[in-house]
């Protein structure tokens, strides 16, 4: 499913090598069948390798995933391009808790 929706080596390789790989397909692939436009699942896809990026980075675990971490992470990636791709709306952190959730 990954390789359906980013053609770029270097953005699939990137995808392939972060802490949530292995996740990365089953999230893809659970938005798909809710019938999320591809546009809107890759963007989804970016924001939840940054994330998982970014509790490796801080030493976290997706099982230690709460409100706090969430909150935590949104105000340390204001103006963050990868981020960005998100929804302005609160779309973004519904689907985070969802990850988060689903992946522990």
């Amino acid at each position: 499913m990954i390789e359906s929706l980013f053609k770029q080596g270097s953005t699939l390789a990137r995808l392939q090598s972060g802490p949530l790989a292995q996740q990365l397909p089953l999230i893809a692939e659970a938005l798909h069948k809710e019938q999320y436009p591809p546009e809107t699942v890759r963007r989804y896809v970016r924001v939840a390798d940054a994330f998982g990026r970014w509790l490796e980075k801080h030493g976290l675990r997706i099982a230690e995933t709460d409100e706090t971490t969430l909150a935590r992470y949104r105000a340390g990636t204001v103006g963050c391009r990868t981020v960005n791709f998100a929804p302005p709306d609160a779309g973004w952190q519904r689907f985070l808790r969802c990850s988060a959730h689903t992946l522990r």
